[in-house]
């Protein structure tokens, strides 16, 4: 998901003159949905009409783009009409690229943050186009730039009226650039990758306007369904140019100027206006939303500038409180984030994210000070992080932990994070822990599904690489391993420690070994370890094991089983 590049900001943040409490001005309000929440201090009517037409969205998205994963959390969007306020909030490493919004996930919730220029209706594009990203995150299996940034585009600035949704029509400045060029060459622009210079530094947005044109030529000849088909082979590892011929059409045969200029997609709106309720929110939550959005980009003394206007004006304001404890973690003031968290559980005990907080900060000043926990411990620890991800689901750095404290059950664990990497594949430790539980699991078709697509989605070179490594190791693992069902008749225990495993596999019988009972992964359907015994049984499992052919009296060495139930 990245920024639109098309209005422009004209402003440094350190020129802008903004003070610690333009947040608290008056004139801003709240708009609620169902689904979406609006901040904005443009007033309400523009508040209003963005969350109605971002429910209007949401039913025809995923009606158009069914979601795998049934799990959603809120979003909030910033509406801002202040030019100096959106300057301050723009992430950093934009190459000084003027931007009409973004997107910005965290542990606990998203924003979108869009500019509100001259006329509000490019403003709700940008809105509609972050948001579709998310949408489109949910359902597609595979996302090469051309198709995140086509699609995103295809489906916002639409219609809604008479019962009916209008998308993709033809957009006339869209199609000036495409006939002014210079354009990429069909087969670069399908090979156009998150960290790609292309991508990275693109005037004029040349390449929203191609990878507009190429998907709404794709969903005109192919439709939707067409346009799946070339992410599922992606998504199989497959190259872009084959599986782009192979699926829909000769790379000299696409024509974006050939497409009607009618909208591509007619759906039908269901039900009345969406509910929408306003309100002034107080000082204290518009504060801390600037002030999260700044500790997200690790821009600490202004968070704290903002969330300091945010405790001034509600002392007990505990996601402030829990906020300025987060920064006081990350430099080390051990004593004063304690402070704050103690006061944060006071005003709200069991308070998820406080919880959360202080895991990591005992986690964090017992690794900086070189002591492991201890048992009891971390089995507070983990306490806090259970409580934490049972209170609020959407605590995914609480999954996260705890999937380097206890993975197990590994299920469990997946649950929790599996809804995350599917919002946001380009979330690298999410995508790295997801894929160690899927291969904790035994489930090693999964774990290479998670880095196929989280390389793919990788926003930098460095993190495209590990994960190309990672997806090397576990085909090395796959290819050099040989996965069986059968039933284990007899283990015998040797002296040493070592095991073998006499496995019938009809019409043979499977000999393996283990050097010991750590050697290999063991689990039972619940995804819990199961206590084997020595001796004869009759138990049926599942085995993947390395062959050795080279030893008479050994088929191979054991990499994982798991068995149906565990022997009594």
């Amino acid at each position: 998901m990245s920024s639109r590049n098309l209005l422009l900001v004209g402003c440094a943040t350190a020129a802008c003159g903004l003070t610690p409490s333009a947040a608290g001005a008056t004139g801003w309000v709240r708009a609620r949905s169902a689904h979406f929440e609006v901040l904005s201090d443009a007033g309400e009517t523009p508040a209003r009409q963005a969350a109605e037409r971002l429910e209007r969205l949401r039913q025809v998205l995923v009606g158009l783009l069914p979601p795998r994963l049934a799990a959603e959390r809120p979003i909030t969007l910033l509406l801002l009409a202040d030019g100096h306020l959106f300057a301050l909030l723009v992430p950093a490493g934009r190459r000084h690229q003027d931007v009409a919004g973004f997107f910005r996930g965290g542990s606990d919730r998203d924003y979108a943050v869009v500019r509100l220029a001259e006329g509000q209706d490019p403003a709700l594009a940008t809105a509609e186009h972050e948001y579709a990203h998310l949408v489109q995150n949910g359902s597609l299996p595979a996302q090469p730039v051309w198709v995140a940034e086509g699609l995103a585009e295809l489906l916002s600035g639409g219609a809604f009226g008479d019962g009916v949704a209008e998308l993709g029509a033809a957009r006339p400045e869209y199609a000036l650039r495409l006939q002014q060029g210079p354009l990429l060459p069909i087969e670069s622009l399908l090979e156009v990758r998150y960290d790609s210079d292309e991508y990275l530094a693109d005037p004029g947005g040349s390449l929203y306007a191609q990878s507009w044109g190429v998907v709404r030529w794709v969903v005109h000849r192919r439709g939707l369904a067409g346009l799946r088909r070339v992410l599922e082979a992606l998504a199989g590892g497959a190259e872009p140019v084959a599986a782009f011929e192979a699926e829909i059409a000769p790379l000299g045969e696409v024509r974006p100027d050939e497409v009607p200029a009618g909208p591509l997609l007619r759906v039908p709106l269901e039900g009345e206006d969406p509910p929408v309720s306003t309100e002034t929110p107080s000082v204290a939550d518009v504060e801390h939303d600037l002030g999260d959005l700044l500790l997200r980009e690790s821009r600490w003394d202004d968070a704290l500038r903002h969330l300091g206007a945010a405790l001034d004006a509600d002392p007990g304001h505990v996601p402030s409180r829990v906020a300025r404890a987060k920064i006081l973690v990350a430099r080390k003031d051990w004593p004063a984030a304690r402070a704050e968290l103690r006061r944060a559980l006071e005003i709200e005990p069991g308070a998820p994210a406080a919880l959360l907080c202080r895991a990591r900060l005992r986690l964090t000043e017992a690794r900086d000070q070189g002591a492991p926990l201890d048992a009891v411990d971390e089995a507070g620890v983990v306490s806090d992080l259970e409580a934490a991800a049972a209170g609020d689901p959407r605590l995914y750095e609480a999954a996260l932990l705890l999937a380097e404290l206890q993975p197990r059950p590994y299920r469990q664990r997946i649950a929790l994070l599996a809804p995350v990497f599917d919002r946001q594949p380009d979330e690298p430790d999410v995508a790295r822990a997801l894929a160690d539980l899927y291969v904790k699991s035994l489930d090693v078709d999964a774990a290479r599904r998670v880095l196929l697509r989280a390389r793919e989605a990788a926003r930098s070179s460095a993190y495209r690489f590990l994960f190309g490594r990672l997806l090397d190791r576990i085909g090395d693992f796959a290819g050099g391993t040989v996965e069986v069902e059968g039933r284990l008749v007899h283990l015998g225990c040797r002296p040493d420690g070592s095991l073998r495993f006499s496995i019938a596999v009809p019409p043979e019988m499977l000999r393996l070994e283990a050097p010991s009972r750590r050697s290999f992964l063991a689990r039972s359907p619940d995804g819990e370890e199961p206590l084997l015994v020595c001796g004869s049984q009759e138990l049926p499992l599942r085995a993947r094991y390395a062959p050795e052919p080279g030893r008479p009296d050994v088929d191979g060495t054991l990499v994982w089983l798991e068995v149906e139930a565990p022997p009594r």
